[in-house]
């Protein structure tokens, strides 16, 4: 669920329009607005890292970690 937000662009879901992170061909990705996509739609996980970077061909690789949260 987390590479699919990642891949989406947000508007793109009628019914969870907030949904996704804005394509970061022109800009980083909005790391912010991943974690609160986590919070938001897969609340069962924690993000404790994200990082991003552009390859020579203009590629941007967003690596994640993340950890299950116990059940309450």
């Amino acid at each position: 669920m987390l590479t699919i937000a990642m891949l989406t662009e947000p508007h793109t879901f009628p019914y969870a329009p907030k949904f996704g992170v804005y394509d970061p061909a022109f800009s980083d990705i909005d790391k912010n607005l991943f974690v609160l996509n986590a919070a938001r739609f897969v609340p069962e996980v924690e993000i404790t890292d994200l990082e991003t970077n552009t390859d020579n061909s203009g590629t941007v690789n967003a690596t994640f970690s993340f950890i299950i949260k116990e059940a309450q």
